[in-house]
C-alpha cells in the first residue's frame, strides 16, 4: 500500500510541473526556470523522505498516521534520486545553452567572461546602457543585442515557435 501511497504524491508533483510546461506563450527559459525548480524540489525530497520526513507529501503523511507499517524511505529516496537523473538526463541539451537563455532572461545577471565570445561587447555596452528602470524605454543596444545575435543562436528555437 505504501508504494501507492507515494506514488499518488509524486504524481502530483509531476502533474503540477507538466502543466506549468504547457502554458502558452512562455520563454524556454521559464520552461528551464521550472525544470531546475522541479529539480531542486527533488533534491530536497531525497533528503527528506530518507530521514523517514515526509511533510511534502500529504497523502503519505495521513497514510502514516494512520497504519502500524514503516516506510520504506530508503527505497523512495532511491526512486527519487532516480527520477532526478532522468530529469538531469532529458534536460541536458537545453542545460548546455544556460548561459545564453540567461542573458536573454537577464543580461545584467551574467557576467561578460561566462558568455561566448560573440556576445561579450554587446554585453559590456547593455550594462554601461541599461535600460529605464520604469520599463519605459528600452536601449537601442538591447534590442539590437536580441535579434541579432539571440536569433542566430536560437533559430531553430524561433523556427519551432512560429
Amino acid at each position: 500500500m505504501w508504494d501507492f501511497v507515494f506514488l499518488i504524491d509524486v504524481c502530483n508533483y509531476i502533474n503540477q510541473l507538466n502543466m506549468k510546461l504547457q502554458t502558452q506563450n512562455k520563454f524556454i527559459f521559464a520552461l528551464l526556470n521550472n525544470v531546475t525548480a522541479f529539480e531542486n524540489k527533488l533534491k530536497l525530497f531525497i533528503l527528506q523522505v530518507g530521514a523517514g520526513n515526509f511533510i511534502h507529501f500529504s497523502t503519505c503523511s495521513d497514510f502514516l498516521k494512520q497504519t502500524e507499517v514503516p516506510a520504506p524511505t530508503k527505497k523512495y529516496a532511491g526512486y527519487l534520486t532516480n527520477l532526478l537523473a532522468e530529469f538531469h538526463a532529458r534536460f541536458s541539451h537545453l542545460r548546455k545553452q544556460e548561459t545564453e537563455f540567461r542573458i536573454i532572461e537577464n543580461p545584467f545577471c551574467v557576467h561578460e567572461n561566462d558568455v561566448p565570445e560573440i556576445y561579450q561587447m554587446e554585453l559590456m555596452r547593455i550594462r554601461v546602457h541599461p535600460p529605464a528602470v520604469d520599463g519605459s524605454s528600452v536601449p537601442s543596444l538591447v534590442k539590437r543585442f536580441m535579434t541579432n545575435c539571440c536569433y542566430f543562436t536560437f533559430r531553430t528555437y524561433v523556427s519551432f515557435s512560429l
